[in-house]
C-alpha cells in the first residue's frame, strides 16, 4: 500500500516502497505488494529476510553438495586429530614437571595447579592461569596419551580421581 510515510514509524523522509514479492521474482507494482517503509526500515526487512532465509539456504546448499560427492564434516576430524597430537606433545612435554611436582610433595591437583601458576608456566594454549580440572585432565593424558578425551571422568569430583589415583602409586 502505498503511503506518504512509513509504516513502521511514521517518518515522512527517505520514503521507500517495499515489494512483498521482490521484483526479481517478477513481483508487481501493485498496491497489494507494496509497503512504504523510511529506508531504515526497509533494510531491516530485508535484512530479518536474509536471516530467516540463512538456515534454509544452508540446508539446501549442503544437501547440493552431498549430491555432488562433496564429503562434508571431514575438516572437523581432522581438526579433532590434531588437537589431539598437540595435546598429547604438550603432555610429554609438561610429564617431567608434574613427576618433579608430585615428588616435592604437591600431589593435589589444587596444589599442583597453584605451583604451576606460581612458577609461570603456560597451559597448553599459552594461558597462565592452570586449574585443577586441568591439571586431571593433563595427568590423565600423561597416563593414557591413546584414550579419546578425559570426559568419561569428569562427572566424578576431584577428590575422587585423586584418591583412586594415589591409591595406584
Amino acid at each position: 500500500m502505498r503511503l506518504k510515510f512509513c509504516a513502521v514509524c511514521g517518518n515522512t523522509e527517505d520514503i521507500e516502497q517495499h515489494h512483498w514479492t521482490p521484483k526479481s521474482l517478477d513481483g508487481p507494482d501493485e498496491e497489494a505488494n507494496l509497503l512504504t517503509l523510511c529506508s531504515k526500515h526497509h533494510g531491516e526487512i530485508h535484512s530479518m529476510k536474509r536471516r530467516c532465509n540463512i538456515r534454509k539456504l544452508t540446508k539446501e546448499r549442503l544437501a547440493a553438495a552431498k549430491a555432488r560427492g562433496v564429503k562434508l564434516g571431514t575438516y572437523g576430524k581432522i581438526q579433532a586429530q590434531e588437537n589431539k597430537r598437540k595435546a598429547n606433545k604438550f603432555a610429554e612435554k609438561m610429564k617431567p614437571i608434574i613427576e618433579e611436582l608430585n615428588q616435592d610433595g604437591f600431589t593435589s591437583f589444587n596444589a599442583v595447579a597453584r605451583e604451576l601458576n606460581d612458577r609461570g608456566i603456560k597451559t597448553a594454549r599459552g594461558g597462565n592461569n592452570w586449574h585443577p580440572s586441568s591439571v586431571r585432565n593433563l595427568i590423565m593424558r600423561i597416563e593414557n596419551p591413546l584414550a579419546d578425551s578425559p570426559q568419561g571422568v569428569r562427572n566424578r569430583s576431584l577428590a575422587e580421581w585423586e584418591k583412586e589415583r594415589n591409591q595406584k602409586n
